[in-house]
Protein backbone atom coordinates (compact mmCIF):
# COMPACT_ATOMS: atom_id res chain seq x y z
CA UNK A 1 0.00 0.00 0.00
CA UNK A 2 2.86 2.19 0.61
CA UNK A 3 4.46 1.74 -2.44
CA UNK A 4 0.91 2.46 -4.37
CA UNK A 5 0.98 5.89 -2.64
CA UNK A 6 4.56 6.66 -3.54
CA UNK A 7 4.18 5.20 -7.12
CA UNK A 8 1.22 7.71 -7.25
CA UNK A 9 3.16 10.79 -5.33
CA UNK A 10 5.91 10.15 -8.09
CA UNK A 11 3.45 9.84 -11.00
CA UNK A 12 1.48 12.64 -9.90
CA UNK A 13 4.75 15.06 -9.31
CA UNK A 14 5.86 13.92 -12.99
CA UNK A 15 2.60 14.56 -14.89
CA UNK A 16 1.54 18.01 -13.31
CA UNK A 17 3.74 20.83 -14.27
CA UNK A 18 1.92 23.59 -11.86
CA UNK A 19 2.58 21.12 -8.63
CA UNK A 20 6.03 20.96 -9.24
CA UNK A 21 6.36 24.75 -9.58
CA UNK A 22 3.86 25.06 -6.85
CA UNK A 23 6.14 23.29 -4.54
CA UNK A 24 9.55 24.97 -6.28
CA UNK A 25 7.50 27.84 -5.02
CA UNK A 26 7.13 27.25 -1.21
CA UNK A 27 10.33 26.03 -0.93
CA UNK A 28 11.97 29.47 -2.46
CA UNK A 29 9.80 31.36 -0.05
CA UNK A 30 10.77 29.35 3.11
CA UNK A 31 14.16 29.74 2.37
CA UNK A 32 14.21 33.22 1.62
CA UNK A 33 12.42 33.70 5.09
CA UNK A 34 14.91 32.11 6.64
CA UNK A 35 17.40 33.97 5.31
CA UNK A 36 15.80 37.33 6.32
CA UNK A 37 15.23 35.39 9.99
CA UNK A 38 19.55 35.16 9.32
CA UNK A 39 19.97 38.63 8.45
CA UNK A 40 17.94 40.21 11.70
CA UNK A 41 19.80 37.44 13.72
CA UNK A 42 22.76 38.89 12.35
CA UNK A 43 22.54 42.49 12.71
CA UNK A 44 20.77 42.24 16.43
CA UNK A 45 24.13 39.99 17.10
CA UNK A 46 26.89 43.10 15.37
CA UNK A 47 24.63 45.86 17.69
CA UNK A 48 25.36 43.81 21.10
CA UNK A 49 28.57 43.08 19.99
CA UNK A 50 29.33 46.78 19.44
CA UNK A 51 26.94 47.87 22.47
CA UNK A 52 29.32 45.14 24.80
CA UNK A 53 32.83 46.56 22.90
CA UNK A 54 31.87 50.03 23.67
CA UNK A 55 31.06 48.73 27.12
CA UNK A 56 34.47 47.43 27.98
CA UNK A 57 36.35 50.71 26.53
CA UNK A 58 34.34 52.52 29.19
CA UNK A 59 35.33 49.84 31.84
CA UNK A 60 39.03 49.70 30.63
CA UNK A 61 39.50 54.02 30.40
CA UNK A 62 38.16 53.57 34.01
CA UNK A 63 40.70 51.51 35.15
CA UNK A 64 43.41 53.26 37.97
CA UNK A 65 41.04 55.79 38.23
CA UNK A 66 41.15 56.84 42.09
CA UNK A 67 38.58 59.41 41.75
CA UNK A 68 35.81 56.92 42.11
CA UNK A 69 36.85 56.03 45.91
CA UNK A 70 37.37 60.34 46.45
CA UNK A 71 33.49 60.84 45.03
CA UNK A 72 32.27 57.45 47.28
CA UNK A 73 34.01 58.81 50.55
CA UNK A 74 32.91 62.85 49.93
CA UNK A 75 29.19 61.69 49.06
CA UNK A 76 29.51 59.37 52.61
CA UNK A 77 30.32 62.71 53.93
CA UNK A 78 27.59 63.82 52.52
CA UNK A 79 24.85 61.59 53.73
CA UNK A 80 26.46 61.60 57.65
CA UNK A 81 26.24 65.04 57.41
CA UNK A 82 22.31 65.25 56.27
CA UNK A 83 21.76 62.36 58.81
CA UNK A 84 23.39 64.64 61.65
CA UNK A 85 20.30 67.32 60.54
CA UNK A 86 17.18 65.05 61.21
CA UNK A 87 16.57 64.80 64.84
CA UNK A 88 15.17 61.56 66.65
CA UNK A 89 11.71 60.83 67.59
CA UNK A 90 10.21 57.96 68.83
CA UNK A 91 6.55 57.96 66.82
CA UNK A 92 5.39 59.58 63.78
CA UNK A 93 2.94 61.17 65.99
CA UNK A 94 5.70 63.19 67.82
CA UNK A 95 7.64 64.17 64.89
CA UNK A 96 4.64 65.34 63.37
CA UNK A 97 3.87 67.25 67.00
CA UNK A 98 8.09 68.32 66.74
CA UNK A 99 7.90 69.99 63.42
CA UNK A 100 4.25 71.85 64.50
CA UNK A 101 5.96 72.92 67.32
CA UNK A 102 9.39 74.16 65.79
CA UNK A 103 7.23 75.77 62.84
CA UNK A 104 5.01 77.68 65.42
CA UNK A 105 7.55 79.03 66.82
CA UNK A 106 9.41 79.84 63.56
CA UNK A 107 6.13 81.08 61.96
CA UNK A 108 5.15 83.32 65.29
CA UNK A 109 7.13 86.68 64.25
CA UNK A 110 5.31 86.75 61.17
CA UNK A 111 2.66 88.30 62.89
CA UNK A 112 -1.07 87.66 62.83
CA UNK A 113 -3.42 86.24 59.92
CA UNK A 114 -0.44 83.35 59.40
CA UNK A 115 -2.26 79.91 58.66
CA UNK A 116 -0.17 76.85 58.96
CA UNK A 117 -0.87 73.58 58.15
CA UNK A 118 0.87 70.33 59.72
CA UNK A 119 0.32 67.17 57.80
CA UNK A 120 0.89 63.91 59.17
CA UNK A 121 4.18 62.15 58.72
CA UNK A 122 4.76 59.80 56.13
CA UNK A 123 7.97 57.48 55.42
CA UNK A 124 10.66 58.89 53.18
CA UNK A 125 10.75 56.32 50.41
CA UNK A 126 13.90 54.51 50.04
CA UNK A 127 14.90 55.09 53.69
CA UNK A 128 13.65 53.20 56.09
CA UNK A 129 12.64 54.38 59.60
CA UNK A 130 12.93 58.08 58.67
CA UNK A 131 9.63 60.00 57.95
CA UNK A 132 8.74 63.25 56.41
CA UNK A 133 6.43 66.07 57.95
CA UNK A 134 4.74 68.10 55.41
CA UNK A 135 3.69 71.77 55.77
CA UNK A 136 2.04 74.37 54.17
CA UNK A 137 1.99 78.00 54.91
CA UNK A 138 0.15 81.01 53.45
CA UNK A 139 0.83 84.52 54.91
CA UNK A 140 -1.32 87.36 53.11
CA UNK A 141 0.22 90.29 54.47
CA UNK A 142 3.54 90.39 55.90
CA UNK A 143 6.24 93.14 55.74
CA UNK A 144 8.72 91.66 53.04
CA UNK A 145 11.85 91.92 55.42
CA UNK A 146 10.06 90.12 58.05
CA UNK A 147 9.36 87.51 55.06
CA UNK A 148 12.33 87.32 54.07
CA UNK A 149 14.12 86.66 58.03
CA UNK A 150 11.40 83.51 58.40
CA UNK A 151 12.55 82.08 55.39
CA UNK A 152 16.41 82.73 56.45
CA UNK A 153 15.70 81.48 59.60
CA UNK A 154 13.80 78.61 58.23
CA UNK A 155 16.95 77.96 56.00
CA UNK A 156 19.51 78.25 59.12
CA UNK A 157 17.73 75.71 61.06
CA UNK A 158 20.27 73.04 62.57
CA UNK A 159 17.28 70.57 61.44
CA UNK A 160 16.82 69.69 57.60
CA UNK A 161 13.84 71.58 56.34
CA UNK A 162 13.19 71.35 52.86
CA UNK A 163 11.14 74.25 50.95
CA UNK A 164 8.92 72.07 48.46
CA UNK A 165 7.56 75.57 46.85
CA UNK A 166 7.58 78.86 48.11
CA UNK A 167 6.03 82.32 46.79
CA UNK A 168 6.94 85.70 47.84
CA UNK A 169 5.76 88.54 46.24
CA UNK A 170 8.03 91.58 46.17
CA UNK A 171 5.30 94.32 46.97
CA UNK A 172 5.31 95.77 51.04
CA UNK A 173 3.40 93.45 52.51
CA UNK A 174 4.22 90.73 50.74
CA UNK A 175 2.60 87.83 50.28
CA UNK A 176 4.05 84.75 51.08
CA UNK A 177 2.94 81.02 50.80
CA UNK A 178 5.56 77.67 50.98
CA UNK A 179 5.23 73.99 51.26
CA UNK A 180 7.98 72.46 53.44
CA UNK A 181 9.12 69.37 55.02
CA UNK A 182 11.07 68.09 57.90
CA UNK A 183 12.88 65.25 58.57
CA UNK A 184 12.67 63.08 61.40
CA UNK A 185 14.42 59.42 62.32
CA UNK A 186 12.13 56.86 64.24
CA UNK A 187 13.98 55.38 66.98
CA UNK A 188 11.61 53.62 69.01
CA UNK A 189 12.27 52.99 72.82
CA UNK A 190 12.64 49.16 72.76
CA UNK A 191 15.19 49.77 69.92
CA UNK A 192 16.92 52.35 72.36
CA UNK A 193 16.66 49.86 75.41
CA UNK A 194 17.91 46.94 73.53
CA UNK A 195 21.20 49.03 72.46
CA UNK A 196 24.28 48.54 74.84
Amino acid sequence: MTDTIATRVAAEWRGNARLRLGAWLVLAIVLFYGYLVLVDARAAWRTSLAQDVERVAKVRSLVGQDVWLERAETAAAALAAIEREIPAARTPGLAQAAAQALLRELTNPLGAGVTLDVASASPVPGREGWVQVPATLSAPTVPLARALQWVQAVESQPQLIVFDSLSLDNRDPARLSATLRAFYRIEQEADADAAP
